[in-house]
């Protein structure tokens, strides 16, 4: 009988001992998981900003060229018109001419 005791209260040490360790493993998993989780969450959010700021930078840049291609509008107008305004007061000056 003792034996036979010795050998049930042996084999319930055994399967709490199996029991925790399983526990601990489990846990050990659910923190790995939890972890990958995490860094897939900081790569991802990471990537977002990273493309987040490629694009505002293309707007920038796009903006940037828009706004230069503007300026040379306005500056070969503004060429335009005073090269007129010379031929105009070329013409003029030469009517004069003639006609003095």
């Amino acid at each position: 009988y003792v034996a036979m005791a010795m050998y049930v209260a042996m084999a319930i040490y055994v399967a709490m001992a199996m029991y925790v360790a399983m526990a601990i493993y489990v846990a050990m998993a659910i923190y790995v998981a939890m972890a990958m989780y995490v860094t897939l969450a900081v790569y991802v959010t990471m990537a977002m900003y990273v493309a987040m700021a490629i694009y505002v930078a293309m707007a920038i840049c796009v903006t940037m060229a828009v706004y230069v291609a503007l300026a040379m509008y306005v500056a070969m107008a503004i060429c335009v018109a005073m090269a007129m305004y010379v031929t105009l007061a070329v013409y003029v000056t030469m009517a004069m001419y003639v006609a003095m």
